[in-house]
């Protein structure tokens, strides 16, 4: 694993054993944990702070806190842009932590409207998101 630190958020990254890339962050975030939720998945703002997204959306909400979502990154140079088929499901425990995990699932392809020529359908295994309210601060996650 290779760490950087930078304004006081430590984030790692490196390969799996199965060759598949890692990453994990940790900081401070100065809202609540649920208003971070909110802005992550709230789209028109996406771009402001994911400057790879393109086009994102919920297609369909499958249970209580269950989502299957469409997400599509930018073409950035010669690197094609690619598009994921997810089911997102969220949590949140007694204590205000929120978890959110992802996952691919490609069945959803019947979904879609056309193919769009160019982009190419990558896969997440499983990835996601825990948001843990500060105990000394509930406004700082």
């Amino acid at each position: 694993m290779v760490t950087d630190k930078k304004n006081d958020v430590k984030i790692d990254w490196g390969k799996s054993k199965n060759g598949l890339l890692m990453m994990r962050a940790f900081g401070t975030i100065e809202f609540n944990n649920l208003d971070v939720w909110r802005c992550i998945n709230y789209n028109p703002w996406r771009p402001e702070w994911d400057k790879n997204a393109d086009e994102i959306y919920f297609m369909k909400k499958v249970g209580i806190g269950a989502y299957h979502m469409y997400s599509r990154t930018k073409k950035i140079y010669v690197v094609a842009p690619r598009e994921y088929l997810l089911d997102l499901f969220t949590f949140q425990e007694k204590d205000g932590t929120i978890i959110i995990i992802i996952s691919s699932n490609d069945s959803l392809e019947k979904d879609l409207p056309d193919f769009k020529k160019g982009i190419i359908r990558a896969n997440v295994p499983i990835g996601g998101w825990i948001f843990r309210p500060d105990p000394e601060n509930p406004q700082r996650t």
